[in-house]
């Protein structure tokens, strides 16, 4: 990782979902990093409604293609319904076909 997603990984306001294969030494295969927020700040305005945004997922090339990383969106989308919070949103790199395939 470049040093700016470094410091986006270590804010306080960072959250993560962790998936280990506990049968090969508990490797991580696939994490989720979100953060709770308000839609507001997305634009530097510190209002809106409650809103979790999914900043990456990532799934190891062997675990690809199986649904881990539609289950970690689930997740998510769990959690925001627990919390009564009406938006998920997931920012995606235009022009990449397999993240808007995602």
């Amino acid at each position: 990782f470049d040093d700016e997603k470094q410091s986006e990984l270590r804010e306080p306001s960072a959250r993560f979902l962790v998936v280990k294969d506990v049968q090969k030494d508990e490797h991580v295969v696939a994490f989720l990093h979100f953060r709770f927020t308000l839609q507001g700040e997305l634009v530097d305005c510190e209002e809106g409604e409650p809103a979790i945004i999914v900043y990456d997922i990532q799934v190891a090339p062997a675990y690809q293609r199986k649904g881990l990383g539609k289950h970690l969106m689930q997740l998510i989308e769990l959690i925001a319904d627990r919390y009564h919070i009406g938006f998920v949103m997931a920012p995606l790199i235009k022009g990449d076909p397999r993240s808007v395939a995602f």
